[in-house]
């Protein structure tokens, strides 16, 4: 195959905008397209190889994967070693037992299917996972093993039924991916069956440069590849984070990408460009560049915890990560593809022992949670009272709860089996009290049963986003004996419309209702990794105060400054102003606080910590179980449910007498 050195110069076009995009640089805000420039160049490649070699009757799949093998997994190997000390020194137990775990499933080539089941509500932010990067090679790899079968099985056929099959197949997976961008936006950005189009998009520049006889023009060149490298950096600073991906958006980037590699022919601006030698340099480099980005940046984000790296420190990780790339790429990358170096029984034995020793990292994660391998305390872990820093442990529990009532231990935010049931005994006279929401409906239903009006009333949960309740949740057994609905949800702008059409039904039906209203984000850091207690837990003892009162009361006022800053800002807001529309429109509608409880505003105070530093949130907003049972009392006392006690006439407040706790409950 000729070499071509505008394919590498294509390359350093698009690691560059995925280096500087993960370092927070903004101005690249669609820099993570680099990526599908990269699946454009490696079908292309892949294909151009295999090809050739087929048309000659000496493809072999040994030796296939034998340069696959050289070419990935010795920078890639060097690049887990070296993050291994820097994750057993800066990650938490919970994120090195993740780290650990996405080991395993790099060495299986199976990252993106480990980073898609890991995405979610709860999951670490994915600037926070070393490995995260590596679900691209997962992609790659999946494709590289079954493409080679393909063109084999297609050889007999001819190359025109061969790319008929492959536009087939490319048509479905694009159509696949505009689907799925909305219906199931993780697994539609992680897995090969939504990604193929991409490569499959290079193997058919491939085709056509091999078969076709057509030459276009220099004018058209000149044209084409300009248009090409046009939409490539369109989608660069045009896109961004909240740019449906990949989808037909992803198209202009790959297309672009396809027209430059079709196009840019001697003579042509774009192949002048891209054949400049520091272009031509950075791509030869550029996948040690891929490699070393996302731990060096990762890691920084965990040493500077609290007040976040600079943009200083960002820059100087991205420079350092091309200075660590051609080192890696001459003394590792190169010799290892270097047949007189190391034979292919030596190439084989290493990546077998090194996809080993991942493995084994890997079991030794899950076997221990990651504790084993560390210390622990880790950098801003403190030993203090019953403070715990880990927020993922606490967030399980609440949900243990509703997974003992249910029996179910996936019981989960929605698509619950058992909320379909019918939870409430109907021989039982109290009135039904229904929670309907997402994860804050969890976080209610754990207040009120620590609370008096789990006596008073019956409770029920049943896990749905307000916009999506249809006649399903109208037809379940819970909605249908029900004399109370909780609306308790986050609501995005999407549920704030299709409220309205939920509550006239509510009406419609005799329900009492009543809303939970000002839900707030309080700040957090590392991607939800420390919450604001946290952060006030750090400092403090930092600042070598061990009092508890002290860091409980500072730690107070840290949320409540920040509920008053988010106040602020919220009246504006045309999701508040809705809300208070919908009072006008629904008179009957109960609107309870959630501040009401959570904070003191008489006081100048919101509840954080109990003063053993047990701590109330473990995220931006959800409560602890130690924060529910705080919480439930405290309602009792102020009196926050009263106003749906006087809507159920036989269902009076309870006497308060007795309910007081901690300090009072403050």
């Amino acid at each position: 195959m000729k070499y071509r050195a505008e394919i590498d110069g294509l390359r350093a076009i698009a690691v560059i905008p995925v280096v500087f995009y993960h370092a927070g640089f903004d101005v690249l805000k669609g820099g993570f397209v680099g990526v599908d420039i990269f699946f454009v160049i490696s079908g292309y490649l892949i294909t151009t190889i295999i090809k050739t070699e087929l048309d000659e009757d000496r493809f072999s799949l040994v030796q296939f994967y034998e340069r696959r093998a050289r070419r990935i997994l010795p920078a890639l190997f060097l690049v887990i070693l070296v993050a291994l000390p820097l994750a057993w020194i800066w990650l938490p137990h919970r994120a090195m037992e993740e780290f650990l775990q996405s080991i395993f499933s790099v060495s299986l080539f199976s990252s993106n299917i480990f980073f898609w089941q890991e995405s979610g509500y709860f999951d670490t932010a994915t600037e926070l996972k070393p490995l995260l990067h590596t679900w691209t090679l997962a992609i790659e790899e999946q494709y590289y093993i079954l493409f080679p079968l393909f063109l084999m099985f297609m050889k007999p056929f001819g190359t025109r039924k061969t790319i008929i099959v492959l536009v087939v197949a490319l048509v479905m997976s694009l159509g696949l991916a505009q689907w799925g961008s909305s219906a199931k936006p993780v697994a539609t950005f992680y897995l090969l069956p939504t990604r193929a189009w991409e490569l499959a998009i290079g193997s058919l520049v491939a085709f056509q440069l091999m078969y076709s006889s057509w030459t276009p023009s220099r004018m058209v060149s000149q044209g084409a590849s300009l248009a090409g490298f046009a939409l490539i950096v369109f989608s660069v600073f045009a896109y961004s984070a909240d740019t449906p991906y990949p989808s037909l958006y992803t198209v202009a980037p790959t297309l672009g990408t396809a027209l430059v590699i079709l196009f840019a022919r001697p003579g042509t601006w774009v192949k002048a460009l891209l054949s400049l030698k520091v272009l031509v340099g950075i791509g030869l480099i550029s996948y040690s560049a891929y490699l070393w980005h996302q731990p060096l940046l990762v890691f920084a984000r965990y040493q500077f915890a609290i007040e976040g790296p600079s943009m200083f420190v960002m820059a100087s990780l991205a420079i350092l990560t091309f200075i660590l790339a051609y080192l890696s790429w001459k003394y590792v990358e190169t010799p290892f593809r270097n047949r007189a170096l190391y034979s292919r029984g030596q190439v084989f034995g290493a990546s077998a022992a090194g996809i080993a020793a991942c493995m084994s990292l890997g079991i030794v994660g899950m076997a221990t949670n990651g504790k084993l391998l560390q210390p622990d305390a880790t950098t801003y872990h403190v030993e203090l009272l019953d403070y715990n820093p880990d927020n993922r442990t606490l967030q399980e529990a609440t949900w243990d709860p509703l997974r003992d009532l249910s029996g179910d231990p996936h019981y989960r935010v929605d698509n619950n089996p058992f909320d379909r049931t019918l939870w409430f005994d109907l021989d039982d006279e109290r009135p039904r009290l229904l929670l309907v929401g997402n994860s804050f409906s969890k976080d209610l239903y754990n207040v009120l049963s620590f609370s008096e009006v789990s006596k008073v009333f019956q409770l029920a949960r049943y896990g749905v986003q307000t916009g999506h309740i249809d006649e399903t949740f109208f037809g379940s057994p819970n909605y249908v004996n029900a004399d109370v609905i909780i609306l308790a949800s986050k609501n995005n702008w999407q549920d704030l419309k299709h409220l309205e059409t939920v509550l006239e039904r509510f009406e419609a039906d005799g329900k009492i209702v009543a809303i939970l209203r000002n839900i707030v984000s309080f700040d957090e850091h590392l991607g939800g990794t420390l919450t604001l207690a946290d952060i006030a837990v750090i400092e403090q003892t930092r600042a070598g105060i061990e009092d508890g009162d002290t860091i409980r009361d500072e730690a107070d006022e840290r949320y409540y400054e920040d509920l008053d800053a988010l106040s602020r800002e919220r009246r504006s807001k045309p999701s508040v102003r809705l809300l208070d529309d919908l009072s006008v429109q629904f008179p009957r509608l109960i609107q309870l606080d959630r501040m009401g409880y959570a904070c003191a505003l008489e006081r100048a105070t919101c509840y954080s910590m109990d003063e053993k530093l047990n701590k109330f949130f473990y995220d931006y907003g959800h409560h602890t179980l130690v924060g529910a049972r705080f919480f439930g009392r405290r309602i009792d006392r102020i009196g926050w449910f009263d106003p749906v006690y006087e809507a159920i006439s036989d269902a009076p407040p309870p006497d308060r007498a007795g309910t007081s706790g901690t300090q009072d409950l403050r």
